[in-house]
């Protein structure tokens, strides 16, 4: 289909992340960011090729930290390093099914940027507490 619309009406295609982030401002969004916080169902290889985890790699400023939770991660570190990836973290705590991972998405989704901000306050040169309670 769209092929005959860029035939027939001249259309353009455009990657779907790309028009989204246009259309919502993420480029001005993430311009001032202190760290980047991301999803996908997914991290792999396709995930780095014009979807949103892309758009948002692109468009954070470098020396920003991007953090990336996923439902699974597929990525290895040194694919995850080269891509930009600060951290890439599955909401799975182990072995898990779809359902189960369904149902408790909000707890692990949370829980999953938890343990993220606790790697991320580790960095060198990191002076961020991303209001975990600190340890007296």
């Amino acid at each position: 289909m769209p092929l005959s619309l860029v035939a027939l009406l001249g259309a353009e295609t455009v990657p779907g992340a790309e028009l989204v982030s246009d259309a919502v401002g993420l480029r001005a969004a993430l311009a001032h960011a202190d760290v980047v916080l991301t999803g996908e169902g997914c991290l792999d290889t396709q995930s780095l090729g014009g979807k949103v985890v892309d758009a948002v790699r692109r468009l954070a400023p470098s020396a920003s930290p991007l953090v990336v939770v996923a439902g699974t991660v597929q990525l290895s570190a040194a694919q995850s390093m080269e891509a930009g990836i600060t951290v890439a973290v599955s909401i799975a705590r182990g072995p898990a099914t779809l359902a189960e991972l369904t149902a408790n998405a909000e707890l692990l989704i949370e829980d999953a940027a938890a343990r993220a901000c606790c790697g991320l306050a580790f960095l060198p040169g990191t002076e961020r507490s991303f209001g975990l309670a600190e340890s007296a």
